[in-house]
């Protein structure tokens, strides 16, 4: 660390990690269908190794008076490898082996990733306005040569063998750009306005090359090359109202998100343009500096991984099979917490409580379909109507001078979560 001139402040760090697990598990799990139900005798080892070199640099500057500049830059070098054996043996519900497989996973790969920022602060002579620019450059360059070996025993209906021997390849990489612009205006000397707006850039691409080892063929149906555009629009306004003992905030936002995911092996595009608003609000009550009761509300939206998107099968486990699904949508969540706290310095007594919930339409879930062996084939989807939600409360009575204290406290959670099996 240095100091630049009058205010300017330097740092420079480097940091490495390396990280190396050696694990075994064994397991036996039951599934009860509708109409079957079998088991697995599970037994998985694990060696993973992984490197990383990171350098890290920021300076800080006020340009003046009233402007404050902030430049951060951080760099990885990363590498790793990893190898597991899975071996799987599946049960019918007579307890009579049906199939047994052996899977091992070689993988090796390395990658660099980058940060830049960039943030300007700029306030003014009037007191609480305040303009503050903000640019985030994010870029990522990954390769994988992965090494997969399936050994398949089937002992029903009739006993049979099959082997899988497949290398593959994947290069993928991202340069994703955001810019923010957040302007906060006093009104009035209790009411303030907030307006932002957000603009993303993410471009990635993925190359995935499979070839069978025995005759040397790339296998169509497990290799994809594909080049991603995200960009998104976000525009909110927030007015905020003080007085007293008593915030208020409310606010509204604009969100347009356009997708283009093409296929550059056949030339289809998956094409989506979404737009959402998204509400949000704040109430907080501090009587004493001892006691508060916070109320928040707000909405926000998760866009579906590109993994999730295209539609090719991943089958580094032969026996959970994934494909993705290019008619995915985000999801929209809202979002519930209270909060209430409450001290007694003189006595110590103290309560905490609380409410967390949260609603999510159009929330990720998985459709899984089973064989006859129980071997399963899982895609993301859509559902409406997630919940989750958290009650809890709390307290603290000391006595005898503080020597003891009595904490009762409760917990309870609801959660429903709605996912599709064998089309149910």
């Amino acid at each position: 660390s240095d100091k630049i001139g009058k205010t300017g402040k330097l740092n420079l760090n480097y940091s490495y990690y390396e990280e190396q697990l050696n694990a075994e598990s064994n397991s036996r799990s039951s599934y009860y269908l509708q109409d079957s139900s079998y088991s697995t005798v599970d037994r998985v080892n694990q060696n993973d190794t992984s490197k990383s070199h990171r350098i890290n640099l920021s300076y800080k500057t006020n340009l003046d008076s009233l402007t404050t500049l902030d430049l951060r830059q951080n760099i990885r070098f990363d590498e790793a490898q990893n190898s597991s054996t899975t071996n799987n043996e599946f049960l019918t519900s007579e307890n009579v082996s049906s199939l047994n497989t052996s899977i091992t996973n070689d993988n090796d790969s390395k990658g660099v990733s980058s940060t830049s920022e960039f943030r300007l602060v700029r306030k003014f002579k009037k007191p609480k306005r305040e303009l503050k620019a903000e640019y985030v450059l994010r870029a990522q360059d990954n390769e994988t040569d992965s090494e997969l070996k399936n050994i398949s025993n089937f002992y029903l209906p009739v006993t049979s063998f099959d082997s899988i021997v497949q290398d593959k390849r994947n290069e993928n990489g991202y340069l994703n750009q955001s810019s923010k612009l957040t302007y906060t205006e006093p009104i009035f000397e209790k009411l303030r306005l907030q307006v932002e707006y957000l603009f993303q850039n993410n471009r990635s691409d993925q190359e995935i090359n499979t070839t069978d080892r025995l005759s040397n063929l790339q296998i169509d149906t497990l290799s994809n090359n594909f080049d991603n555009i995200r960009l998104q629009h976000r525009g909110t306004a927030v007015l905020s109202y003080e007085i007293y003992k008593h915030l208020i905030q409310a606010g509204i936002g604009f969100r347009n998100i356009a997708i283009d995911n093409k296929n550059l092996v056949t030339g289809n595009i998956i094409t989506q343009n979404i737009n959402n608003f998204l509400p949000q609000f704040r109430y907080q009550f501090k009587p004493t500096r001892a006691k508060r009761f916070n109320f928040r509300y707000n909405t926000q939206s998760q866009q579906p991984s590109i993994n999730d998107l295209q539609p090719v099968q991943d089958n580094s486990n032969p026996n959970a099979i994934q494909i993705g699904n290019p008619d995915l949508e985000p999801n929209y969540m809202h979002s519930l917490r209270i909060n209430f706290n409450s001290w007694q310095a003189l006595s110590g007594r103290y309560i905490w409580s609380g409410l967390n919930a949260t609603y999510i339409d159009n929330a990720f879930a998985n459709r899984t379909s089973y064989d006859e062996y129980g071997r399963t084939i899982s895609q993301t989807t859509n559902v409406d109507g997630n919940i989750f939600a958290n009650l809890f409360a709390g307290a603290g009575f000391p006595i005898l001078g503080r020597k003891i204290e009595f904490e009762p406290n409760v917990n309870a959670s609801y959660n429903k979560n709605t996912n599709f099996i064998s089309g149910q």
